[in-house]
């Protein structure tokens, strides 16, 4: 098999057919430094989704607390 970064090993051509047909999940294959890798990665990742999404938040409540004061004064 090639490694392809992150992502682990690049399967083969048959075995990206016979995983087509893996509904199960029994060909899926994580070591356990990759398998915590993958888990800090989305840990990561979803960390900085809602960081982005609190910004937004903060963001838009000072916006409205503005045009609130200014409609009222």
């Amino acid at each position: 098999m090639k490694y392809r970064s992150f992502y682990g090993p690049m399967p083969s051509f048959w075995e990206g057919v016979a995983r087509a047909f893996d509904w199960g999940g029994a060909l899926e294959y994580y070591p356990h430094r990759q398998f915590q890798d993958r888990l800090t990665a989305d840990a990561d990742a979803l960390r900085r989704a809602w960081e982005t999404v609190g910004e937004s938040l903060y963001d838009a409540m000072g916006r409205f607390e503005v045009e609130e004061l200014a409609d009222r004064g």
